[in-house]
């Protein structure tokens, strides 16, 4: 039976190998969790600074890709006119567990320079057929709109380099100002004006704060962390018992 005690000791070692493997995935899983809290949390610090900051007029206001991050987080005001047929629907997004759309409309600054691009809020999709285009109310003439700078939007995932749109496609995978500018075929400022204030248009504005959620970052932390302790619980004592055979003296053949 020499051959079943050599194949016990291999079983034990490839288990104890395993466990401490998983035991470091805990680990990472466990820290990047935490690290994902502490970074909504200095957001949620960046954006409550903000509120101190005073309101931008992005009107008088001439931004670049150099000049865009000190805007960011920051409350800003912008007078101007909707471009109805700029609008584009981003795909994905869930209000309360319903599927449906984040509106974006480029604004031309009633002052003139680039247009600014205004994430509107949210609309609900066709149950039935997620290709139909929604009805969209947008405001005619003169509207002045409040928001928050946003820098960079959340993005779903992207398996492959997004591709440019067609003048025509109104539903995007994908949102990035330079596409949105080659798109339109009209400049546009570096960044979107995640619209707060009231317009008489129907769309959902209740956007999220950027501490929501840390609670849950700790507690899946945690959870990996109590993973993590286990499985070194279990690895530890699979290796004791490994060491303990391999300790064991040979035991002599009997013979006649």
């Amino acid at each position: 039976m020499h051959w079943l005690k050599v194949f016990t000791r291999r079983s034990v070692a490839l288990a104890t190998i395993a466990l401490f493997v998983l035991f470091f995935c805990a680990v990472s899983l466990g820290n990047w969790q935490t690290r994902r809290a502490a970074q909504k949390q200095e957001l949620a610090a960046a954006q409550d600074h903000s509120q101190t900051q005073g309101v931008v007029d992005l009107g008088s206001f001439r931004a670049s890709i150099k000049s865009a991050p000190e805007l960011d987080g920051r409350i800003a005001r912008i007078t101007g006119r909707f471009e109805a047929d700029s609008s584009i629907f981003l795909d994905n997004r869930t209000f309360q567990g319903k599927a449906g759309f984040h509106v974006i409309t480029a604004l031309i600054p009633e002052s003139g320079g680039p247009r600014v691009l205004v994430l509107r809020g949210w609309i609900a999709r066709d149950v039935a057929d997620r290709r139909r285009r929604p009805d969209l109310m947008t405001p005619e003439g003169l509207v002045s709109v409040e928001g928050r700078v946003v820098n960079k939007l959340a993005q779903a995932l992207q398996l492959s380099k997004p591709v440019q749109p067609k003048r025509s496609e109104w539903l995007w995978q994908y949102f990035d100002a330079s596409i949105y500018t080659v798109w339109s075929g009209n400049p546009v400022q570096p960044f979107v004006l995640r619209q707060t204030s009231p317009l008489d248009d129907r769309l959902i504005r209740e956007w999220p704060h950027p501490a929501d959620g840390v609670d849950k970052h700790r507690a899946y932390a945690l959870q990996w962390y109590s993973m993590a302790a286990a499985l070194a619980i279990f690895a530890l004592f699979a290796a004791l018992k490994l060491c303990r055979q391999a300790a064991k003296p040979p035991q002599a053949k009997e013979t006649f």
